[in-house]
């Protein structure tokens, strides 16, 4: 989902980037367990289909940390905007690239059968106020979010990590 223009209540248009990008933190695209068709590559071959494990609980030192989160958003954060000045234009590029550079370092966490939800948001700094909303009905005892924002001197940032348990 990507939010380009958002509209004030008397018409004019306000500028931001936004960008959502989902994993499922198996790093295979969503793939696993798929069987190929027809038109594609190995269509002869039976994919391995893995038995369930019943798992309905991560373990104590595989769950969603918010704190190691927080660390992988600032620096990316850091990272892909520090020194940079706004632009409307390419603020949409630069919030798909930060959603998918820290879906990536998600990945790399290796937390087993969590699944993602990046939310980043670049708007001009120009001294306004900005609050930003979620809702979510989860599993308190597993699932977990993690938000970092980045203020510049043009521009401001909001990144949001949700790490969801599949179960």
């Amino acid at each position: 989902m990507n939010v380009d223009n958002a509209s004030d209540s008397d018409g004019s248009q306000a500028s931001l980037g936004s960008s959502v990008a989902e994993s499922d933190g198996r790093g295979d695209g969503g793939q696993a367990g798929k069987r190929p068709t027809a038109g594609e590559e190995g269509a002869g071959q039976v994919a391995a289909v893995t038995e369930n494990t019943y798992t309905i609980r991560p373990s104590f030192n595989l769950k969603f940390r918010p704190g190691a989160v927080k660390e992988v958003l600032r620096m990316v954060l850091y990272d892909e905007l520090n020194d940079k000045e706004y632009d409307s234009e390419q603020a949409k590029d630069w919030s798909k690239l930060i959603a998918d550079a820290v879906r990536d370092k998600m990945k790399g966490l290796d937390l087993e059968r969590y699944k993602y939800v990046v939310s980043i948001v670049i708007g001009e700094n120009r001294g306004q106020g900005m609050k930003i909303a979620a809702r979510c009905l989860w599993d308190s005892d597993t699932d977990n979010c993690a938000q970092e924002s980045y203020l510049g001197d043009t521009m401001f940032a909001s990144a949001t990590v949700y790490g969801v348990f599949h179960y």
